[in-house]
């Protein structure tokens, strides 16, 4: 009678038990037959100065070794396709495990990334908020929604109910001179349009005797009843078409105005689509007017400007343009100081607030030549591009 075999388990448990990373005369690179004995599942640091073989040790002898044996747990098919990995330089290697290295580099930035530029968060949240933001004008704080002529055909069904739709006009309006009026009225006869609806008189006229009206509506359609659903689409989308996305629906009672895309349904201004490139400083349509996209803006600082109170204009009060290159500019100063009544041997500090205003903001009559510190300062900013303009920015 044969006996059922006994389980192996020696194998497994001296594996089990072998919980330490163990490395024999470890010569690769710099390192000098080394012996070293790391415990698994805790956190371990290889420190040492520069060139003491830490990268050595870390990545090119147990990163390698882990890599090239795991490897080889692959078949042989699928290792003819991976690179082979080079065996690091030592007598063993026991307790070796796959590793995942994070490489120490330096990342090439610039003066606008952020965490979410490098973790490339952005380029998802942009795309959300163009996807689920909402418009509101700013003019009228109403939110403004993207109409076609179904949602239009919708709201003429609720603004213009049961009775109000007997001789519901839907109309487009149109902009012409008289020089050019007879060719407009001829183009529309041939689009099949031959009335026009006198907003005065609240009645429709022919298209020939609608050459006095200051406003002129081509009627599009007129209904006696409620419509179809399909034919009130139908004739808002040609009064569309041909009325640059805004309709008017008059009866004898009322009259409204439609617009389709994105257009504030109150004061109709228009606004652009919303899009990804809007929600990103990087790029001109989204990017902050006043600082450009980089978070921070040039402003002028009066104690770097005039760093000696106790100087006066001639004496050099103004630090910016004491060089030799600005000269002129400091003349010009002089000179429109001396023209003014303002002081110029008296010192900063004692000088009306007013006289330092001028200085600083220029004056206020068009004519006069001198337009102030700030001024020469901003067209320097339009300048910056250039390496000594940007130095020179950066000491005031």
């Amino acid at each position: 009678m044969l006996k059922q075999p006994q389980k192996c388990n020696h194998l497994r448990k001296d594996i089990l038990k072998n919980n330490k990373l163990e490395l024999l005369g470890v010569k690769e690179n710099n390192l000098k037959n080394i012996d070293i004995t790391i415990d698994h599942n805790t956190f371990n640091v290889i420190t040492g100065p520069s060139g003491s073989g830490k990268t050595s040790l870390a990545f090119d002898t147990i990163h390698a070794e882990g890599g090239r044996r795991y490897i080889e747990t692959f078949s042989p098919y699928t290792r003819q396709f991976l690179d082979r990995l080079k065996q690091p330089e030592l007598k063993s290697c026991t307790g070796v495990r796959a590793s995942l290295a994070l490489e120490q580099r330096n990342r090439i930035t610039s003066s606008r990334s952020t965490v979410g530029t490098i973790t490339e968060i952005n380029d998802y949240l942009k795309i959300i908020w163009s996807e689920s933001s909402t418009l509101i004008c700013p003019d009228c704080n109403i939110e403004v929604r993207k109409k076609n002529a179904s949602v239009i055909a919708n709201e003429i069904l609720v603004d213009f109910q049961n009775n109000d739709f007997k001789d519901c006009i839907i109309t487009f309006k149109v902009k012409a001179n008289q020089s050019t009026l007879d060719s407009l009225f001829e183009t529309l006869s041939k689009s099949g349009f031959s009335r026009v609806y006198d907003k005065e008189q609240r009645k429709v006229v022919k298209i020939e005797e609608a050459k006095d009206l200051e406003e002129i509506y081509i009627a599009v359609d007129r209904f006696k009843k409620i419509p179809t659903k399909k034919r009130l689409i139908s004739s808002v989308s040609q009064a569309l078409n041909f009325g640059k996305s805004q309709i008017h629906c008059f009866n004898k009672k009322k009259n409204k105005t439609y617009s389709s895309g994105f257009k504030c349904s109150s004061c109709f201004e228009s606004f652009r689509n919303p899009k990804p490139s809007m929600f990103t400083f990087n790029s001109a349509i989204g990017a902050c007017t006043n600082c450009s996209g980089f978070g921070a803006t040039l402003e002028t600082d009066l104690k770097k400007v005039v760093k000696d109170g106790n100087k006066s204009l001639k004496q050099g009060a103004i630090s910016c343009w004491n060089t030799k290159s600005k000269t002129r500019t400091k003349k010009k100063l002089l000179d429109y100081c001396n023209e003014n009544g303002i002081p110029i041997t008296l010192a900063w500090n004692q000088l009306k607030q007013k006289d330092k205003d001028t200085i600083f903001n220029g004056d206020s009559n068009k004519k006069s030549t001198y337009k102030g510190i700030n001024h020469w300062f901003e067209r320097l900013k339009k300048k910056r591009h250039r390496m000594h303009i940007r130095v020179m920015l950066a000491k005031y």
